[in-house]
């Protein structure tokens, strides 16, 4: 098993900030919905609050969930995995709701296909 340091996720915060990645302010708000016993779900949560965003974190990945969010706390930034995105493009229909307050769309984990 590896240990994360304070220094790697200081190094990974600071690689977020010198490629202009989620660039937040105390305004915004950001949602995590990735397990943050992950790196990418601690990562993402500490970078929002190190640069004072409003962060909400679900406890659970689902499409009803996130929409929720997204509507209730205007949520304008978000990371996501490309399997949520697809899950969230095929039930974008199903549940309507406003994105347009989301200004910034992060994925990560796995490549994503073309048309998601």
């Amino acid at each position: 098993m590896m240990e994360l340091t304070n220094t790697n996720i200081l190094t990974l915060l600071n690689c977020y900030e010198a490629h202009d990645v989620m660039r937040l302010a105390g305004k915004d708000v950001s949602l995590v919905c990735l397990p943050v016993f992950h790196i990418a779900g601690t990562g993402v949560g500490l970078l929002c609050l190190a640069q004072w965003a409003h962060t909400v974190v679900l406890e659970e990945v689902s499409v009803a969930g996130i929409v929720d969010a997204i509507s209730r706390y205007r949520v304008n930034s978000l990371v996501l995995v490309p399997a949520v995105i697809l899950m969230l493009v095929q039930h974008a229909e199903s549940i309507p709701t406003d994105f347009g307050c989301v200004r910034c769309l992060v994925y990560g984990a796995s490549p994503i296909a073309q048309d998601v």
